[in-house]
């Protein structure tokens, strides 16, 4: 334990917000690195206190405070009653105002290549629960997109952060929702002095991947120890002639007095190694092209509201046929972007998807297969035809298998020939309204 300066008591500590209690008889809370804060208190009431509670609006915030200081604002995330003759324990487990956004799955695409991951988190927070985002870690840009698909606001971001290789903290003492990205610099640096401590390697460091890349030890090394005092995640200190931060924080009561735990160490051994969305392999998802040049697209995705041109991304355009025919989607038309796996920068636009079906009925029988080109002029592969024609069929070569080969034509059809033609049949027609002529040149 450290030097005993000032002591949070347990009669200074009280419950407002949703919930608004004294003589509290338990509390503990902790705040991990990349994870939300928890905090669970539990108090000794009567009866009907305890009912209510059951009526108020558990919606609402709840805060833990030590006289007038924040000690821990949350959500209540459960409540439970243990009655004892009238009186009644009461239990109230709260999560930081984080939770908020890992509530829905969403999906999104930021195609706008200048953008920075902090922008990015940034853009996100704002969103659903608008909230504070503070970026200490070193930012750049993207370079390619980067999709949310089935994730919720709070794993997004933590891949984001992972992406920057920094950490992720809730804010736990913020009336409102607030994060910080990476470890804040604070100005003073505080030398503590205990003579109880735990000491230890993460386990992190015995990861094959770190151990393969020979990662330095020393910065897995930590210090966890026990404080009077009510210090924040990311102040620096100096314990046993090492320069640390604080990573990890907790508190509980022992006895009647509040005791503050703290993990000390490198806050480089809370980094998130980068990591990809694994149910991002295999999918498809459908837009419309906004513009397309050479064999690049630029696309608006269906799970975007919206999409500035300007900032849309161009994507490599790659029919699944290959240029066996080849045919370039126009502005306007929709086609598939598909990633063929998990990595982000490996999407490919690939099929062009036909809704053009009351203009093309003649195309609604899937057994019948056109090639068609905005021109008019197709190759059609039916069940029991073979041909290539315009869209008026008045220039044509069909092969039927009722009628056999017809050729068609509004002009002139010429047959040139090196050497010679030679027509062979049972019966052989010429009929013309006007005349027939063959001349030996």
């Amino acid at each position: 334990m450290t030097e005993k300066k000032e002591c949070i008591t347990q009669s200074q500590i009280r419950l407002t917000g949703a919930i608004c209690l004294n003589h509290i008889k338990y509390a503990d809370m902790k705040v991990l690195p990349n994870e939300h804060g928890y905090a669970k208190v539990s108090v000794l009431v009567d009866r009907d206190v305890s009912e209510r509670i059951k009526r108020a609006d558990l919606s609402q915030p709840v805060k833990i405070l030590a006289e007038d200081k924040v000690l821990f604002c949350g959500v209540v995330q459960n409540v439970s009653w243990h009655f004892e003759g009238q009186a009644v324990h009461l239990e109230v487990e709260l999560a930081s105002l984080s939770i908020l956004l890992d509530c829905r799955k969403k999906k999104k695409s930021f195609q706008n290549s200048k953008m920075t991951f902090g922008s990015i988190i940034k853009n996100v927070i704002n969103g659903e629960h608008p909230g504070e985002v503070s970026v200490y870690a070193e930012d750049f840009q993207i370079e390619a997109p980067v999709y949310q698909f089935q994730e919720t606001d709070w794993q997004f971001i933590r891949r984001m952060v992972a992406g920057l290789g920094s950490c992720v903290y809730p804010d736990v003492a913020d009336s409102h929702l607030s994060i910080a990205i990476g470890m804040k610099n604070t100005a003073q640096t505080i030398t503590i002095d205990s003579a109880d401590y735990d000491f230890g390697v993460s386990g992190d460091y015995f990861s094959e991947e770190k151990l393969y890349a020979m990662v330095d030890k020393s910065l897995f090394i930590f210090y966890r120890i026990e404080s009077y005092e009510n210090l924040q995640i990311g102040q620096k200190v100096i314990f046993r002639n090492r320069n640390m931060s604080i990573l990890e924080k907790s508190m509980f009561l022992k006895g009647a007095q509040l005791i503050f735990r703290y993990k000390l160490g490198n806050e480089k051994s809370c980094f998130l190694n980068r990591y990809s969305n694994p149910l991002l392999s295999g999918m498809a998802v459908s837009g419309k092209v906004l513009a397309a040049k050479n064999q690049l697209l630029k696309i608006h995705l269906d799970m975007d509201e919206n999409q500035k041109e300007e900032e849309a991304y161009w994507y490599e355009w790659v029919p699944e046929t290959g240029n066996v025919m080849y045919c370039m989607p126009q502005k306007g038309t929709r086609v598939q972007l598909y990633f063929p796996s998990e990595k982000e920068n490996s999407a490919i636009a690939i099929s062009c998807i036909r809704e053009n079906g009351e203009e093309c009925s003649h195309m609604s029988n899937t057994d019948n297969k056109y090639f068609a080109n905005e021109s008019g002029k197709q190759f059609c592969l039916k069940e029991s035809e073979l041909g290539f024609m315009n869209d008026s069929k008045e220039n044509s070569l069909i092969e039927d298998d009722k009628t056999g080969l017809k050729i068609t034509g509004k002009q002139e059809i010429t047959m040139i020939s090196g050497e010679k033609i030679e027509w062979k049949a049972n019966k052989i027609v010429l009929n013309t309204p006007v005349e027939i002529k063959m001349i030996r040149g």
